[in-house]
């Protein structure tokens, strides 16, 4: 991991959260840089809305220190730390105009609560000046989130994309150091999710803030996001660009989440280098053929090739319009194991054969992955591929 020091907006070193015995974040140390787009990507129970949690305050760590900035932030509450967070679930009022939701943090961070009483807004001077300011910058908000023409209505009469960005809203009116967003798109249709991914990488070029986005949907994260951390088990497994998780994954775990499509792992057997063979076959070579190793090829870098070195019976065919499917029984092949299977994506006008055809797949070297079948580390040299 990068060490951050004050040019980082958030960081955490060597944090741990437990609950009694169960232990949800281990000895975890990352940084958020300012102006980024981060995401938090891992499946459910991970550890990442706990993350998301001790960011924003609302959670304390039981080991380990939260700073801002260079600065320890551990034990501030949310309201020092000029954090924004969005929702899953929005958390809009239903009482509340689209207006009155968005201007409610101005309202109690530069109102007091005498200055809030209905009579006082409306006669007193001061108060309605403040008032008037506050609901000036909710317009200009509203404007660039497209909700001009709502701010009269309640959330009940907006549909679900136009919640989410009147809690964007909301979050954005405060001018947050950072904008911590909880899984906000979740709840929309697949339609709706596209465009609103769109709309919030249009929103973090605008402000220029640093975006923290918490997903279980690797889409969401490669689509929008400068950096990924991938979680598992309660720690990052990987730090780094969309490209370089789903291109260079440091181990089978990362290989095996990230990507459209499951990454095949066909596992060698010892000695299984030697000329002849599969590893040979697809263009590789080992310093030392005693290595115990697992090879990951994705579906999409598979493809059909009279002479590959990959040879079986088709055993499933899943049509999937432009695309193919297809599950492959591999023969016996010198260095795998018996009954080995692969998945291939191939393009739909490629695909005359059906269930039971015989036929040869192949992949380019440099698409090719080697891990260390024991511990499934990446393994990084003595394999060479061919130009």
């Amino acid at each position: 991991m990068d060490d951050y020091g004050s040019e980082d907006v958030m960081g955490f070193q060597a944090v741990s959260r437990r609950f009694g015995s169960t232990e949800i974040l281990k000895d975890l140390t990352l940084s958020i840089s300012d102006g980024a787009f981060t995401a938090i990507l891992g499946p459910s129970g991970c550890g990442k809305s706990t993350t998301l949690r001790l960011m924003a305050g609302l959670d304390q760590p039981t080991e380990g220190s939260v700073t801002m900035f260079g600065r320890d932030v551990s034990e501030k509450r949310p309201a020092e730390r000029n954090i924004a967070m969005v929702f899953q679930s929005y958390a809009l009022y239903p009482h509340l105009s689209v207006a009155e939701n968005i201007a409610l943090p101005l309202l109690m961070r530069e109102t007091s609560a005498f200055q809030r009483l209905p009579l006082i807004s409306k006669f007193s001077t001061s108060s309605r000046s403040k008032r008037a300011g506050i609901f000036e910058r909710v317009k200009a908000i509203a404007e660039m989130l497209d909700l001009g023409d709502l701010l009269h209505r309640k959330p009940g009469q907006l549909s679900g994309g136009q919640q989410q960005r009147v809690a964007v809203g909301r979050a954005l009116v405060r001018d947050p150091t950072l904008f911590l967003l909880d899984e906000p798109l979740s709840n929309l249709d697949a339609k709706l999710r596209i465009q609103m991914r769109s709309e919030l990488s249009a929103l973090h070029r605008r402000t220029g803030r640093a975006f923290v986005y918490v997903t279980h949907d690797q889409t969401e994260a490669m689509g929008m996001a400068d950096r990924i951390l991938l979680m598992l088990d309660g720690r990052v497994i990987q730090d780094g660009t969309p490209r370089s998780l789903y291109e260079q994954p440091q181990n089978t775990k990362v290989a095996g989440f990230i990507g459209g499509h499951s990454m095949n792992f066909l596992v060698l057997q010892r000695g299984a280098t030697s000329a002849g063979g599969l590893f040979a076959g697809l263009g590789l070579s080992c310093s030392d053929p005693s290595m115990e190793m697992t090879l990951g090829i994705r579906p999409e870098h598979l493809d059909l090739d009279p002479d590959g070195p990959l040879y079986g019976k088709v055993e499933h065919v899943e049509y999937l319009g432009g695309e193919t499917m297809i599950e492959l029984l591999l023969d016996r092949q010198i260095g795998l194991e018996t009954g080995s299977k692969l998945r291939a994506l191939v393009s739909s006008a490629r695909v005359p054969f059906g269930l039971g055809d015989a036929i040869n797949l192949g992949c380019k070297p440099e698409l090719v992955h080697v891990f260390e079948s024991g511990s499934g580390e990446r393994i990084r040299t003595g394999i060479e591929k061919a130009a």
